[in-house]
């Protein structure tokens, strides 16, 4: 089995995704005499509704689009349009079929996955189309692409195999699936389908940083809500971090909390009826009102392995200034990069990678000089709370509490510590964690940044060896901001 993420990579890239049988019977039909009098408009619903076609399509059109053309096909209609309806005929009869190509006992998964694609490109482009989002479609493309390495893996015997191990993992444990992976894998399914999606050229938004400046009105945070959603909907409608969710899609539709939910049981009553599976996927409550039974809490069993190589490896980088690769990574994600992204994502990956932190959150200045906001987030990119977090640099608590050079603080639930009180107070839920350490770091030009890191479950205590290491990063990152 393959084991490092470039490995994978190797061994998925070559390959295309099957597609549903329906799908198939449609483009059969399509490319017979039925469909001399139809057009390209008619395999949009086949698109909308089999995220596989649609990134198979937009894979196609973009590799050979590029030979000839600068700008890329964002949409699947827009990949319907270049390639023309014979040569997506064409292409679309060669592709695999899940009946045809996966065994019965890897169909099941698989379809979860290609459900819940669908479920959070239908969700993610409705709320852009409320939004009055000048391509909603583009939102919808770039979610599938979200899910393209999910996908490449349960369509795979070695990814199978992989995947099991991850579900259960999870299910014994009760870990969130994105940390099952890591434990097992080495890597998130999100950088895997980063780099997949750069080797299929399928179309992708900038989806790792939350930028201080005008946080709700980015594109992508429907995507970000609707994979946070996914993620949480099995526990139904009335948990606190659905609450939460709700409460953070209504900031970002403006609107309330009510009408924010409603937009959500027709989407999920939608897919689950198209798609029919049994069991069906995870988040299936989201399609009625009524609260599912509570299941009895799963004790949590895993943490995440420090990996002191790779803690090392981040270290030299920044500490040598060696950002050239880096830089090329980060360019390839985004359309825009700020002089400061390197450093500060090398600092975060020591942190989460190296060592082992559940969540690492860097808030960051913001133009006034008045405001800390979150900037990047490493296994927090869907926590609706991170909307809402911000800190005033102006409040003389806080370079009393956490002045510049001052190692990390320790700050734990259950022991009075005013610092902790002050956070909680002045920046939300994030500061409410059971045990995590925080501390600012200094840049260029009195650029100020907070670093915030955690493990979740109890039995991972955030030890010396960690605080130290946690130490370490800050200290070289705020060399290395200082010397851009």
């Amino acid at each position: 089995m393959a084991q490092r993420l470039e490995d994978w990579l190797d061994h998925l890239a070559p390959s295309h995704l099957p597609i549903l049988h329906s799908s198939a019977v449609a483009l059969e039909r399509l490319a017979g005499p039925d469909g001399d009098d139809l057009g390209v408009r008619d395999l949009h619903p086949f698109l909308e509704r089999d995220p596989a076609l649609a990134l198979n399509v937009m894979r196609a059109a973009n590799s050979h689009h590029h030979r000839h053309l600068e700008a890329r096909i964002t949409t699947a209609d827009q990949a319907l349009l270049m390639l023309g309806m014979a040569r997506t005929l064409e292409l679309g009869l060669d592709y695999p079929t899940v009946d045809e190509h996966l065994a019965p006992a890897a169909q099941g998964p698989y379809l979860q996955t290609l459900a819940s694609a669908c479920f959070v490109a239908r969700q993610a482009a409705h709320w852009a189309e409320l939004r009055k989002d000048v391509l909603p479609a583009e939102i919808s493309a770039a979610a599938m692409a979200r899910h393209s390495a999910s996908l490449a893996l349960r369509a795979s015997p070695q990814g199978q195999e992989l995947m099991q191990s991850v579900d259960e993992l999870a299910e014994r444990t009760g870990l969130p699936a994105a940390e099952a992976e890591y434990i097992v894998a080495g890597f998130f399914t999100d950088e895997l389908a980063t780099a997949l999606n750069a080797a299929w050229h399928l179309p992708t938004l900038a989806l790792e940083y939350l930028l201080p400046e005008n946080l709700a009105s980015r594109r992508t945070l429907g995507i970000r809500l609707a994979m946070e959603l996914r993620c949480i909907g099995r526990g139904g409608w009335f948990t606190p971090r659905m609450k939460g969710l709700i409460q953070a899609l209504a900031n970002y539709l403006g609107s309330d909390t009510e009408t924010a939910a409603e937009t959500i049981p027709a989407i999920a009553e939608r897919v689950l009826a198209e798609y029919a599976l049994d069991p069906p996927p995870s988040w299936f409550p989201l399609g009625r009102s009524e609260a599912p039974p509570v299941a009895p809490a799963v004790p949590r069993g895993a943490c995440l392995a420090p990996r002191l190589p790779v803690f090392r490896r981040l270290m030299d980088e920044l500490q040598q200034h060696e950002l050239e690769r880096i830089r090329r990574e980060l360019e390839l994600r985004h359309d825009r990069l700020d002089a400061s992204a390197p450093v500060l994502t090398l600092a975060a990956r020591a942190l989460h990678h190296g060592l082992g932190m559940d969540r690492t959150v860097i808030l960051l200045m913001n133009q006034d000089g008045d405001m800390l906001a979150p900037y990047l987030a490493l296994g927090a990119d869907t926590d609706p709370s991170l909307l809402t977090t911000r800190l005033r640099v102006d409040a003389p608590w806080l370079r009393s509490v956490l002045p510049p050079g001052s190692p990390a603080r320790l700050l734990q639930a259950g022991e009075p510590d005013p610092v902790r009180q002050h956070l909680r107070e002045a920046g939300g839920p994030l500061f409410d964690a059971q045990e995590y350490l925080v501390r600012t770091v200094h840049g260029r030009h009195d650029a100020l940044a907070l670093l915030f890191a955690d493990r979740h479950a109890p039995e991972c205590r955030l030890d010396a060896r960690a605080r130290r290491g946690f130490d370490e990063a800050a200290g070289v990152l705020e060399q290395a901001w200082a010397a851009l």
